[in-house]
């Protein structure tokens, strides 16, 4: 299809019909259509980036076409064409999807003959009839670009954050970001330094948010940056989840002593983890042999000719000097002197024997001893391990399942309203009564090891239900093993004569299953913690059309946040 060919079938005029268009599609085609649609929206962040850096402005004529990749497989695939050939048999169902979205008039599909580079329009020699009439074995390189249409589908089913910035004239997520650092500093946190060249955003804003406090390079809000805190925190909160913004007043949205309590259950965990590690590390290290003592190097490595040592093994006398010519007086001494080293020597290697002896017969006792005292601390180590873990999961797990209750009990009815952020005392008191986990659930857990957590909490929220859902399925214990075990060979003779002798205790084991339920306690932890999941609900609750509401809650804009609606 050209460039510049436009859709031959109708674009949905409102929301009804680009919900109606949403709806007829499959899953797999609405899958698609959600990974085009976020290409395009990074594409459009690239491009304004871009300019930014570069001051050249790239049309969007260009970005809009995003990279698919060859038709045959052929070179590295583009990020694009990875995301929708994962899950998929590569270069048919996805390909497929995208033809059958191109007929609904929801994207368009470009065939090139050569790979174009970014932000260049392609050769017009390069662009091929659509569909392209390629030789046997022949291939060619696809673009797709999403329609007014797809984006009207796509957003009439899914909220579209940016719109709203826009819409309402609100600043982006990093803006908001160094907003609540500043506003944070208020209610005794660290006065953030203005040493990036962003904060000129908030300062330069009309009217000013943030200002210069007395404080070298530090920086406060100003009565405006108050105002406009207080107004959209709310707004905020939905917009920008993983940003941990402070109420307006300066207290957590999520309470302190909550998160104070997980952080010491996972504290617990990890330390016991490494003690665990430290102690089969020891275990292990004794059951090795010892080093060999050294001996000390005597400096001569022939102190008598070896006819003199004959003799001296013997006991035969020297020969008389007849039989042998007369030697010199220095010689003689130098004989003397050799002989009575020797004898230095032997005395040494035999203490030597003598002290490897005693060591051995002291220390092998000792290490023995120091075997079984690792082994009984393993074992306790190992059940304290297990406890904390179950400790951890059951705490987690409750904090999820309150904060999702506490957040569902606060919220207005009917549904068409703005969600209402819980109440702060509400939530401590129900936490503190979810985080108290009866000892005897984590004895009855421990018991029964290896031990499955419950099914994971529902949130309501899928993706984040579906991250939990396979971080609990990694806490199933492994299957056992049913083969048959492989017949050895036959030893040699000389094994059958000659065994290995056997350490006294065989290494013990650490705990996959409490890492892997420690694991979980830290997913379920990070997301109740600091109040990320009630700003996921905040922003998953359905709110009604923000361009209604939009001289309530509108605000003057920077020139930097507000960007031409395409």
């Amino acid at each position: 299809m050209s460039a510049h060919r436009t859709a031959q079938h109708a674009q949905p005029a409102n929301s009804a019909k680009a919900a109606a268009a949403w709806a007829a599609l499959t899953a797999g085609q609405q899958e698609a259509l959600r990974l085009v649609y976020a290409a395009d929206q990074q594409a459009e962040q690239d491009a304004a980036a871009s300019w930014h850096e570069t001051m050249h402005a790239v049309p969007a004529r260009v970005w809009r076409w995003l990279d698919y990749g060859w038709t045959s497989g052929r070179g590295p695939r583009p990020p694009l064409g990875k995301d929708l050939d994962r899950g998929r048999r590569r270069g048919s169902a996805a390909a497929q999807e995208l033809a059958e979205l191109q007929q609904a008039g929801l994207v368009q599909l470009r065939y090139l003959s050569s790979q174009p580079p970014w932000s260049t329009d392609p050769e017009a020699d390069s662009v091929l009839p659509d569909p392209p009439d390629l030789p046997a074995g022949g291939s060619c390189f696809v673009q797709v670009q999403i329609t007014r249409a797809g984006r009207a589908a796509y957003r009439a089913a899914h909220r579209d954050q940016q719109r709203e910035v826009r819409q309402q004239g609100l600043l982006s997520e990093g803006l908001w970001r160094m907003l609540a650092q500043a506003h944070a500093a208020d209610h005794g946190g660290r006065a953030p330094s203005a040493v990036s060249g962003a904060w000129r955003h908030l300062t330069g804003h009309r009217p000013p948010l943030v200002q210069r406090d007395t404080d070298p390079g530090g920086l406060r809000l100003t009565e405006d940056g108050h105002a406009h805190y207080a107004r959209h925190w709310q707004t905020y909160l939905r917009l920008y989840p993983q940003v941990n913004a402070l109420r307006p007043d300066g207290q957590p949205l999520w309470p302190v002593a909550a998160t104070v309590t997980l952080a010491q259950l996972r504290r617990d965990c990890v330390r016991l983890r490494e003690l665990l590690s430290a102690l089969c590390a020891q275990h292990t290290l004794l059951a090795a042999p010892p080093p060999p003592v050294s001996v000390l190097a005597t400096g001569v490595t022939d102190p008598l000719p070896k006819p003199a040592l004959e003799r001296r093994r013997t006991g035969e006398p020297p020969p008389s000097p007849a039989a042998s010519p007369p030697a010199s007086a220095i010689a003689a001494q130098t004989a003397a002197l050799l002989e009575r080293h020797h004898a230095a020597v032997v005395d040494y290697l035999a203490a030597h024997q003598q002290a490897v002896a005693a060591y051995a017969r002291a220390h092998d006792p000792a290490v023995r001893a120091l075997q079984q005292a690792l082994v009984d601390q393993i074992d306790q180590a190992r059940d304290l391990y297990r406890r904390a873990c179950v400790h951890y999961v059951l705490a987690a797990t409750a904090a999820v399942t309150t904060t999702v209750a506490v957040h569902h009990a606060h919220q207005p009815r009917p549904r068409d309203t703005h969600p209402a952020v819980p109440d702060p005392q509400a939530l401590q008191h129900a936490l503190d009564q979810a985080l108290t986990i009866d000892p005897d659930a984590v004895e009855r857990a421990v018991a029964a090891w290896p031990w499955r957590p419950p099914a994971p909490p529902a949130t309501g929220l899928p993706d984040t239900d579906t991250d939990l859902r396979t971080a609990h399925q990694r806490t199933a214990p492994p299957p056992a093993d049913t083969r048959q075990p492989r017949q050895q060979r036959r030893p040699r003779r000389s094994a059958r004569a000659h065994p290995a002798p056997e350490p006294p205790h065989p290494a013990p084991a650490l705990e996959p299953e409490a890492e892997q339920l420690s694991r979980y306690a830290d997913a379920l932890a990070e997301l109740a913690q600091h109040g990320l999941l009630t700003r996921l609900l905040l922003r998953d609750h359905p709110t009604p059309d923000p361009a209604s509401d939009r001289s309530a809650t509108g605000t003057g804009s920077s020139p930097r946040t507000t960007h031409r609606r395409r």
